[in-house]
């Protein structure tokens, strides 16, 4: 199946859910004329080998889903080339997924509301069983969480930026992760709130190399009850945006092997 058009009028809800393999939707924008309150625009349930570039998606509730369970996961896609805007809860939303390969996405919440953030809302949010996935050029911002990745395993991510998070970017519960030359500013949300640009809990085999953790509301980094954490040539700098910058560069606890 394949899908080519320059514009495709929305209305909330689901716009197009694959289950198929060989899906390709290229050279196409997809557009809300008020900002979606409900369903996904591409929503790949357990569908395998879809491509999709050259996409713009304007004022959606949810961008992307990559979703399956076993024993039919989704997996072996690509993406390349995404433009997302006013986005309302999430841009990608991974679960149940393997070996999704993405490179040069833009993702920015919602504009209408800011600075107040939509509540629950992330750019990047993993959850389950995902593994073997790669993030290449990617920016997510203006989200309460740049990136919430929970339960996943073998991901990489590179040159990508997380900006602008009312709270830090998370990654919690998860293994065998790489982090490579990343930017991470976030925790300067309304209302006193001063959070971390990265924090990182409960898991193992996690390295963060070459990335930046500047202008944090709190800690650049912070890292809880970790086993093997690598931290290779980042910098940390100019965090505790508040007025008492009472805060550390990086906070490091329980955390054994690094």
């Amino acid at each position: 199946d394949s899908i080519s058009s320059s514009r495709v009028n929305c209305a909330s809800g689901d716009t197009i859910t694959i289950t198929s393999q060989w899906f390709s939707c290229h050279d196409i924008e997809f557009k809300f004329a008020t900002q979606a309150t409900a369903g996904t625009v591409l929503k790949n349930a357990g569908g395998f080998y879809s491509d999709i570039h050259d996409v713009t998606i304007t004022s959606p509730n949810i961008g992307f889903e990559y979703s399956g369970s076993s024993p039919i996961y989704s997996g072996r896609h690509v993406r390349s080339n995404v433009i997302m805007t006013n986005v309302r809860l999430h841009g990608d939303t991974f679960d149940g997924t393997h070996d999704v390969l993405t490179t040069n996405l833009y993702c920015i919440g919602s504009t209408e509301n800011y600075p107040t953030y939509i509540a629950g809302s992330v750019g990047l949010k993993i959850a389950g069983w995902v593994e073997g996935c790669q993030f290449t050029n990617c920016a997510y911002l203006l989200f309460e969480r740049a990136h919430d990745i929970n339960g996943a395993n073998h991901n990489t991510i590179t040159n990508c930026y997380f900006d602008s998070g009312k709270y830090a970017a998370a990654l919690y519960n998860s293994n065998n992760h790489t982090i490579d030359n990343c930017w991470y500013s976030n925790g300067r949300g309304q209302a006193g709130v001063s959070g971390q640009g990265l924090v990182v809990y409960d898991s193992n085999n996690i390295t963060i190399a070459g990335s930046r953790m500047v202008n944090c509301g709190g800690s650049g980094l912070a890292a809880l009850n970790c086993d093997n954490l690598s931290l290779i040539g980042n910098v940390i700098a100019n965090n505790g945006y508040d007025a008492n910058n009472t805060y550390y560069g990086a906070t490091v606890h329980d955390c054994n092997n690094i």
